[in-house]
């Protein structure tokens, strides 16, 4: 790394720390939150494609989240060994209580395949990850100027 990026980093970085953008290491210690040095321009198309992708992939997770049965039968083998999703699965288990408005918070996460990938003349967006449980960092939207 050279001396210029790693003057800009240790910038950034106390930025982070001073200015409330932290989180919690797993050992406990407090962090500066991820950032990148380097933004990425994304083109319309692109941006476009993303965009176009959300509705319908919200609709499935929103479809999957209430097929309690096909959850549990899908889900139950790997909750044997993992706590906090055999907890999720006895909270699905209680009865609902009807309610008129719903909100769901989600992220999709993309990588971009490269150029010549499958005859494609430029990079496309290519869906790696559905969140509908990680929202906390939008919070730290207003830490930042």
């Amino acid at each position: 790394m050279g001396e210029a990026l790693r003057s800009r980093l240790g910038e950034a970085i106390d930025f982070a720390l001073t200015h409330g953008l932290v989180k919690a290491a797993p050992d406990g210690r407090v962090v500066h939150a991820p950032f990148t040095l380097d933004p990425f321009a994304l083109s319309s198309r692109n941006a476009q494609a993303m965009t176009a992708l959300s509705a319908p992939f919200n609709r499935m997770a929103w479809r999957t989240a209430n097929a309690a049965d096909f959850l549990r039968q899908e889900l139950e083998p790997a909750s044997r060994g993992d706590p906090f999703l055999a907890r999720l699965l006895e909270l699905g288990t209680r009865p609902r209580v009807s309610q008129t408005l719903q909100l769901a918070i989600t992220r999709s996460d993309y990588f971009l395949a490269a150029r010549g990938a499958a005859g494609a003349e430029e990079a496309r967006p290519v869906q790696v990850e559905l969140n509908t449980i990680a929202a906390s960092y939008p919070a730290l939207a207003g830490c930042t100027h």
